[in-house]
């Protein structure tokens, strides 16, 4: 076998235990590779920078300080007199240290495993919603090719005035300070210019019965089959309401343009409650008949806020239909390994008393049903919305932003498990609530 395949293979076996279980593998050191085959550690570093090694790279962000430290320790040299006794010269031996520098500097230099796999799901993603935008298979491809087209410096002027116009909209209306705006405005200037299309999202639920509880799992649910789809909808969403007056600006301003869109606006349809929050409803209904059921409704609800909102401006899709099938079990396997211990150093210390008092006050629940099922209902709302985040970053990378359109108190919810991961927090905004001049946002519950 051939020294790079011998790497890896080596590769392979290390990062095992985390692949195994749907988990990113951390960067390993040259050391931890070349031990694991006895190949020379400068021969592995010198093959991946030559790059012989697929889909590894080398880490070019990490620190030599604490080589340093211990290649001066390492090239220290003491004289005594003879029988000991205390230190007569000390001195660092010079030649002594640059071979250890250059040692350590090989040894504990960290490769990294390219993620083509999640790269090419990213643009996989994007692009069928680009394709589903435009509609036409012709233009379709015209537009996903736009990457070649020429930017001349007008371009570039009017992608700043659009962008800088869009920007002084969103936070005249944000009800509370926005997370992360420079990648907003970056996103939203490169739409603009035509070289990306960043997506703008947010959630539907799938409307369902009121809550019911389940002595067999001590678990609140809702069934899916026996919702009208127009009935569920017009129950929901009244476009008169300030709210969806709100939304129907947000969507003209960020997809109004039917050939060429600055962005895409998307609202994720949660085919996942049934698995994540209402188990119950798979055993009582039926798995294929409660997705039908949803993907019923949000069939209806896609032609229902496009007639609302702007033609094209808008699209409606299921989470399971975006992630594919292969991901989405994935998603619902790290759902049920995260813990909620996995995610409180990441929130405020009362989230779950938040989050039980929100579902309280926004489901309006039967007086009868136990509090102790909602505190529970609670815990899996957090664990939910927490990987949902993660995922987006799974399938659309950092081109996603978040017009959140819950309660602006449990935001934080929804990047936990990233911040867990090292991954940074959702661009996000937050116009889609009414303020009141006193300050008070209504619907925040």
């Amino acid at each position: 076998m051939s020294e790079s395949k011998e790497i890896s293979k080596s590769l392979e076996r290390l990062s095992r235990p985390w692949t195994s279980i749907g988990e990113t593998p951390p960067s390993f050191s040259v050391l931890e590779v070349a031990r694991n085959i006895r190949v020379n550690p400068t021969r592995v570093k010198r093959l991946i920078q030559d790059n012989k090694v697929l889909g590894v790279t080398i880490n070019k962000n990490q620190s030599s300080e604490k080589g340093f430290k211990r290649a001066v320790r390492l090239a220290d040299y003491r004289s005594r007199a003879p029988g000991g006794g205390p230190v007569i010269k000390r001195r660092v031996d010079e030649k002594s240290l640059a071979k250890k520098l250059k040692n350590i500097e090989i040894t504990r230099t960290k490769v990294v495993l390219s993620n083509n796999e999640q790269e090419t799901q990213n643009k996989n993603s994007n692009n069928r919603l680009i394709a589903r935008y435009l509609g036409k298979a012709e233009q379709a491809r015209s537009f996903l090719n736009k990457n070649n087209s020429e930017v001349n410096q007008n371009n570039v002027d009017n992608a700043r005035k659009s962008t800088n116009a869009l920007m002084d909209s969103i936070e005249k209306t944000s009800v509370v300070p926005w997370e992360r705006p420079a990648r907003i405005r970056q996103l939203f200037f490169e739409g603009f210019l035509n070289i990306n299309t960043p997506i703008v999202i947010n959630w539907i639920c799938p409307r369902g019965t009121s809550l019911r509880y389940d002595p067999e799992t001590e678990r609140l649910y809702r069934l899916y089959t026996q919702t009208d789809p127009k009935d569920g909808f017009d129950s929901d969403y009244q476009f008169t309401q300030p709210k969806m007056i709100l939304e129907r600006k947000l969507a003209r301003n960020v997809g109004g343009r039917l050939d060429k869109p600055s962005a895409i606006y998307l609202k994720i349809m949660a085919d996942d409650n049934p698995y994540c929050l209402y188990p119950a409803c798979l055993r009582i209904d039926g798995e294929k008949e409660t997705m039908q059921a949803i993907a019923k409704y949000t069939n209806y609800s896609e032609q229902r806020f496009i007639k609302e909102m702007w033609p094209g401006a808008i699209l409606v899709d299921t989470w399971s239909n975006l992630l594919g099938p292969e991901i989405f079990s994935k998603y619902l396997k790290i759902y049920e390994q995260t813990k909620i211990e996995d995610l409180l150093p990441y929130l405020p210390s009362n989230i779950i008393d938040i989050m039980t008092n929100i579902l309280v006050d926004h489901t309006n629940p039967d007086p009868n049903l136990p509090l102790i099922a909602f505190r529970q209902f609670a815990i899996d709302c957090i664990r939910y919305f927490a990987v949902e985040g993660y995922f987006l970053d799974l399938i659309f990378g950092d081109n996603v932003i978040l017009a959140w359109n819950d309660s602006t108190r449990i935001s934080q919810t929804i990047d936990a498990l990233r911040k867990a991961k090292g991954i940074e927090p959702l661009p996000k905004f937050y116009v889609l609530h009414e303020k009141r001049k006193d300050g008070t946002i209504v619907d925040n519950f």
